[in-house]
């Protein structure tokens, strides 16, 4: 499936299917899917499934946030050699980037979360902790970090930390937004993601070197066990209801899903290709799957662990963010 021109709806694919407005038919919801090679975000209906739009953002997109209402999606954009980094803000309604937010200072912007309100938006870059107010678009603290490669991070159940996984470390650190102090729990060989229960009782910690995942006490960042993931894990996402965890190892081409409670490996569902990105709808029984290498996502049942559907998008989806519309 060839994608769209960026900017541009595919023929037809607005009308009875298409995305939410006047006339249109309402949808369940829509995957917003970074692509770096094109430098765009594309916009999916997964029932159709079809690419609805392709919209131009920076150079090099990468992580996702979508804010609460639904209406925005701020995009990371790395940036290149004489490209500085930026924030892409992407109205939702009418599939475009509206700005960026400059970021020129702070290179390779990466990890990021928004916080309920929609007012403040979290981010790491170069060695440190951003805290942007959305309602000025202005960077209003700054945190730094210790631990070596802070790759992705998370925001606490209660909106009182931001947890970092740091690569080059080992570690986990946990940024006190009240008092701006952090403090770091060992967890295994080169963590890059990290996933914040929404009981907010448990971390968990992906480590890609050692094929594990780390449980932690969110408060005291102590151990509560390691389990055992597949080659490679690179991406932990909990199902809105707390119940199951899904754990993507990109290594062996396959999404591990865990019961959260005894945390007992529930089973491995096979995908292909070499999966990154994930997101799962809000009832938790679909997740999507992007694979660079393939561009392909792929949908699949977490209940019965099958495979659902596999459909071609635009080259290298890298992330994802699911937007519910009803």
């Amino acid at each position: 499936m060839p994608p769209p021109e960026a900017g541009r709806e595919l023929p037809g694919s607005p009308g009875a299917e298409g995305v939410p407005g006047a006339g249109r038919a309402a949808l369940r919801g829509l995957l917003l899917v970074s692509h770096r090679d094109t430098h765009a975000v594309s916009f999916i209906n997964p029932d159709g499934p079809k690419t609805v739009a392709l919209v131009s953002v920076g150079w090099d997109p990468r992580e996702i946030a979508v804010s609460p209402d639904g209406g925005t999606a701020y995009v990371t954009n790395y940036g290149g050699a004489t490209l500085g980094a930026t924030i892409s803000v992407v109205s939702i309604p009418s599939r475009s980037e509206s700005h960026r937010i400059d970021l020129s200072q702070w290179p390779q912007p990466h990890g990021m979360a928004i916080s309920r309100s929609g007012v403040f938006l979290y981010v790491l870059s170069g060695g440190a902790l951003l805290q942007i107010n959305l309602l000025s678009e202005q960077i209003e603290r700054k945190f730094a970090l210790h631990g070596s490669e802070p790759w992705r991070l998370a925001l606490a159940a209660d909106e009182s930390r931001v947890y970092v996984a740091n690569a080059g470390s080992g570690t986990v650190s946990a940024v006190d937004l009240a008092t701006g102090a952090v403090s770091e729990g060992r967890v295994g060989t080169r963590p890059v993601d990290v996933a914040a229960s929404p009981d907010g009782l448990t971390l968990w910690v992906a480590n890609r070197s050692d094929g594990t995942v780390s449980v932690l006490d969110p408060f005291t960042l102590e151990s509560r066990g390691n389990l055992i993931a597949g080659r490679a894990p690179t991406r932990i996402v909990f199902t809105a209801d707390g119940r199951r965890a899904a754990v993507v190892n990109s290594g062996e081409a396959s999404v591990a899903v865990f019961d959260v409670a005894s945390r007992a490996r529930l089973g491995s569902i096979a995908l292909g290709f070499y999966p990154l990105a994930v997101a799962v709808e809000p009832d938790g029984r679909h997740a999507y799957l992007a694979a660079p290498r393939g561009n392909t996502i792929t949908r699949v049942d977490l209940e019965t662990l099958q495979v659902v559907e596999r459909f071609p998008v635009a080259r290298f989806p890298t992330e994802m963010a699911w937007v519910p519309l009803r």
